[in-house]
């Protein structure tokens, strides 16, 4: 038997529209993450011989907000200024304002996003 049940499970995440009992070869079924979630992998699987091609997942999304920068005066070291999103696992480098300098208390500008959390470095007025 060459048709797959339905796709499994995803944490983080669910097969958009309707899932059927069984798939046929060939066919598709496209998943999507929550929202505060972010993707990785491919968003569509494929059955193929009685068994789906690689599942995505859905990893909490680090936000780096603007106000939590502000105090802390720094500013993303690569990104442009609009969304701020990073995936579980990557690393967000920060800056310190134009004018202000690295707080020798500070933690490392240099950061993992950890599970949604970020640990903001602190910079302050030279």
């Amino acid at each position: 038997d060459m048709t797959c049940k339905p796709p499994p499970e995803i944490a983080g995440g669910q097969v958009q529209g309707v899932k059927k009992s069984r798939y046929l070869p060939e066919e598709s079924a496209h998943f999507q993450c929550w929202q505060g979630f972010e993707m990785t992998g491919p968003s569509t699987v494929v059955c193929r011989n009685g068994t789906w091609t690689e599942l995505p997942k859905c990893k909490v999304a680090c936000t780096a907000s603007k106000e939590d920068m502000e105090r802390n005066n720094i500013a993303l070291k690569w990104r442009p200024e609009n969304k701020l999103y990073s995936i579980s696992g990557d690393v967000i480098e920060f800056q310190c304002k134009r004018g202000y300098f690295k707080d020798p208390e500070s933690s490392p500008f240099r950061t993992l996003c950890l599970e949604g959390v970020i640990e903001y470095p602190q910079c302050k007025p030279g």
